[in-house]
C-alpha cells in the first residue's frame, strides 16, 4: 500500500507498508510522474515501513526510472530499515545529480528535516 502527501509544492512523500515488487514500484512510478508533471523538478521523500522487503526486480526497474528522470529530482530520501538499501543509495548517488540518501527509520526526523533544505 502506498500512501503520498506533499511537505511543499516541490516535496513529495510516500509511505509505503507492504512488500516492494514489481507491481508496487510501477504504482510508485506512476504517482511520481504524476508529481512530476505538476513541478518542473521535485524532492522525493520514500519511507519503507519496517519488516517490509524489497525484491531484486523492483530494485532494478526503480534504478531505471531514476536513471531516465534524474535530471527531474533535486534530492532523494529513503527512510527503510533496510542496511544493504542504504548502501545501495550510495550508489544511486553516483548514477544522479540529485543528492541521495538513506536513513535508519530512527532518524526519520532528521531525513525530513534534511529534504525540505
Amino acid at each position: 500500500m502506498i500512501s503520498s502527501f506533499k511537505f511543499s509544492k516541490n516535496v513529495v512523500g510516500f509511505l509505503i507498508d507492504s512488500e516492494v515488487n514489481s507491481k508496487l514500484i510501477e504504482e510508485l512510478h506512476e504517482a511520481i510522474n504524476n508529481k512530476l508533471q505538476e513541478n518542473e523538478t521535485i524532492n522525493l521523500f520514500i519511507e519503507i515501513k519496517q519488516g517490509n522487503k524489497i525484491s531484486f526486480s523492483a530494485l532494478m526497474k526503480d534504478l531505471k526510472f531514476k536513471k531516465e528522470h534524474a535530471q527531474q529530482f533535486g534530492k532523494i530520501v529513503v527512510v527503510t530499515d533496510l542496511n544493504w538499501f542504504q548502501n545501495v543509495m550510495e550508489i544511486k548517488d553516483l548514477l544522479m545529480d540529485a543528492e541521495v540518501r538513506g536513513f535508519e527509520p530512527k532518524y526519520r526526523m532528521k531525513a525530513m528535516s534534511w529534504i525540505a533544505e
